[in-house]
């Protein structure tokens, strides 16, 4: 069973590497002021329409997956602990069809952290907004894509749902 377990991941994280990601994004652990799963997924949606919309033509929803941007992630920790963060590999296409100029490694990692930030969020205890979004994001270049996956999926479990990857910007 451990060594069924151990193909299926090994497989999975081969499959992966085929595509090229261009970033790392990790939303860190917020023990005192908890983001659900559900409020990450619609948040890094929303950033990742966005990308998209503004680099690529208006039918980039039915482009496949090496032509657009989309984002694979998994979650890691637990409740008990309060450590849940999530770790999101960031896939960008090679080609820009709007804005060539801004499509930049750079630019795509200062988007992605902008567009987050644009979006409001509520704590879930007092019903505040959150003030610290700048501080949840933590956003890098993938230098090696086979060790970022593997990092990334390192917590990877195919066999428990509570560990399955979370698509954004695929056709679910």
């Amino acid at each position: 069973m451990i060594i069924e377990k151990h193909l299926l991941k090994t497989e999975y994280q081969k499959w992966l590497c085929g595509f090229s990601f261009s970033h790392c994004v990790v939303v860190q652990p917020t023990p005192k002021q908890w983001f659900d799963e559900n409020e990450i997924t619609q948040r890094l949606r929303t950033v990742v329409f966005r990308i998209n919309k503004k680099f690529l033509k208006p039918s980039f929803p039915k482009w496949e997956h090496n032509d657009k941007c989309w984002m694979v992630g998994f979650k890691e920790g637990n409740r008990i602990e309060r450590n849940i963060h999530y770790h999101f590999m960031f896939h960008s296409p090679k080609i820009s069809y709007k804005n060539k100029a801004d499509f930049t490694s750079d630019a795509i990692k200062n988007m992605i952290n902008d567009e987050w930030l644009k979006i409001p969020s509520i704590n879930h205890y007092n019903y505040d907004e959150r003030d610290d979004l700048n501080e949840i994001l933590h956003l890098s270049e993938v230098s090696n894509n086979f060790s970022a996956i593997n990092y990334a999926s390192k917590k990877y479990d195919p066999k428990n749902d509570y560990d399955q990857p979370i698509y954004i910007g695929l056709k679910d």
